[in-house]
């Protein structure tokens, strides 16, 4: 088991990514079939203002490899231990991340120094910086616990 915290959403804050509630596709590597090479990072665009918090669906497919991935503003350099999404070889495992919006407008996906994989990433929402409290300041996860190291 591994448990990271994304941070609280109040009811009544989160405005959706299309005007049907639909998810509104970001980006998919295997459209350009340059997947997200080990250790890079691939920003995004997406919907709402600087410090807003993005909504996104992250889908790695076609791994070469098991990795994981973390979501963080495209404000952070460094990304702490903890994964929005982990995947394996060849699989399809998709997750939700929240990260803050950067000052360019962006949040970024952040490999693993694992192996490749191609990407699709959808914006599900934005919720207003001023409600939404993340688990750090980079918009990563707060890892709380790993039952690995407990062995």
């Amino acid at each position: 088991l591994v448990a990271d915290q994304l941070g609280t959403i109040p009811a009544d804050s989160y405005v959706g990514a299309t005007s049907s509630g639909a998810p509104k596709r970001l980006l998919d590597t295997r459209e350009e079939g340059k997947p997200v090479k080990a250790g890079a990072r691939r920003c995004m665009a997406v919907a709402g203002e600087p410090g807003d918090a993005a909504v996104v669906n992250l889908t790695p497919v076609l791994a070469g490899g098991a990795g994981f991935g973390v979501l963080v503003s495209s404000d952070v350099s460094g990304v702490p231990n903890a994964s929005n999404v982990n995947y394996g070889a060849g699989s399809v495992d998709p997750n939700v991340a929240i990260a803050p919006i950067g000052d360019d407008g962006r949040v970024c996906f952040q490999n693993a120094e694992l192996t490749s994989v191609h990407l699709v990433a959808d914006q599900l929402g934005t919720i207003p910086a001023d409600s939404y409290v993340g688990a750090t300041k980079s918009g990563a996860p707060d890892r709380l616990i790993d039952s690995r190291e407990l062995m």
